[in-house]
């Protein structure tokens, strides 16, 4: 955890200065005003602090207004990030061909005043960017459907319909009622199945326990697998509270449901994080369908979409996962799938469909451009 707290900060700082050269500076701005904006490019520093001190702070809107606000600065630094290195490397490309082609009219970037232009342009654009990252994140999710063609599917799963949530992140930015709501649309949808594939609080129980205490209230065949931040935030613990839920939680193990003359296996794996809180306890798909009898239909709960070669491998129909939320907001978009196989919607993997969803909440900045959160509900159809 050090180790990442120091690698971030120093993240931030080589970012804030680069943007604080190329975007402050250009604009000639008095002291104070400069040193402010200075200031506000270094203000994500503080965000180790917070998270280290989140569960000893006092409640309160003080508080909770202070760590938005803070958070918020990553997304926005983020927006000005992005766009700045799309307007260096137009500048550069631009540079480059007044050279080659000796044109110095193409090297407009050049000049103070179109610099200081693009400057406040770019300021401008992040900050039109952020009101709309807040409103899309703060919203409470659409429905999601999506229909899942299986070949030789039995009869009797024909139409079976899934509602999947994960990444629902309960922190000190979500109220009671924001997961009151989702209650209320997932219990309208009336699914066979509900699955929560993880990363589904931030912090103790204290603190996020009495923001899902509506979870309580959904259906009775709602089964839980573990994220990595289960594992950040006192998992014994959370692991008996959501026990007291009627949750059935899979922990890199199966069990077998009726449909009719069908069955399902449904497996659930732990998150690789769970590797930190039980060093040499073997997890993974192998552990989870040891044992697991013949069925028609097999679905895996997996919180990472990593898990998809070893849910091919074992012949899984279905993986659900989360984890990415699709990169949350631009420019990370763009760059999650450099991690992740699979980052959104629904994907084919030799013969298993994944299918990844955007999540709920949000982890960090409350903000989300790019893409939407959702609440999936998943129909499968027979195919021949």
């Amino acid at each position: 955890m050090w180790i990442f707290l120091l690698i971030f900060l120093l993240v931030i700082v080589t970012w804030g200065t680069y943007l604080g050269f190329r975007l402050i500076k250009p604009l000639g701005l008095a002291p104070l005003w400069t040193r402010v904006l200075w200031g506000l490019m270094y203000l994500p520093c503080l965000i180790p602090l917070i998270l280290l001190l989140r569960e000893n702070l006092p409640g309160g809107i003080f508080i909770q207004s202070v760590e938005a606000v803070v958070f918020t600065s990553l997304a926005f630094n983020s927006f000005l990030l992005g766009l700045s290195l799309f307007r260096d490397a137009a500048a550069i490309l631009l540079y480059s061909l007044s050279k080659i082609l000796r044109k110095s009219d193409l090297n407009f970037f050049s000049s103070g005043h179109v610099l200081k232009s693009s400057c406040r342009t770019v300021i401008s654009a992040s900050l039109l960017m952020i009101v709309l990252g807040l409103f899309n994140a703060l919203s409470i999710p659409g429905i999601k459907e999506v229909e899942v063609p299986i070949k030789g599917l039995h009869p009797d799963l024909d139409g079976f319909r899934i509602v999947q949530m994960t990444d629902l992140h309960a922190d000190n930015l979500k109220s009671k009622g924001f997961f009151k709501k989702i209650i209320e649309t997932v219990k309208e949808l009336n699914p066979d199945l509900t699955v929560i594939t993880g990363d589904l609080v931030d912090g103790s129980i204290e603190t996020s326990g009495p923001r899902i205490e509506s979870l309580q209230n959904l259906p009775e065949e709602t089964y839980f697998i573990t994220g990595n931040h289960e594992y950040y935030s006192g998992y014994d613990s959370w692991i008996k509270y959501l026990e007291k839920f009627g949750f059935r939680i899979l922990l890199d193990e199966h069990t077998v449901l009726k449909r009719g003359s069908a069955r399902i296996l449904l497996a659930g794996v732990t998150d690789p994080a769970s590797a930190g809180y039980f060093p040499g306890r073997p997890r993974g798909v192998e552990v989870a369908v040891q044992g697991a009898p013949e069925t028609d239909l097999k679905i895996l709960l997996a919180h990472r979409p990593g898990e998809i070669q070893d849910a091919a491998e074992f012949g899984f129909d279905l993986q659900l996962s989360g984890h990415t939320h699709g990169g949350q907001f631009f420019p990370w978009n763009y760059v999650v799938g450099f991690f992740h196989p699979y980052v959104k919607g629904l994907n084919r993997h030799e013969n298993t469909w994944i299918y990844v969803s955007q999540g709920i909440g949000f982890w960090g900045p409350p903000v989300r451009l790019g893409t939407r959160s959702e609440i999936t509900l998943l129909t499968l159809k027979r195919t021949n």
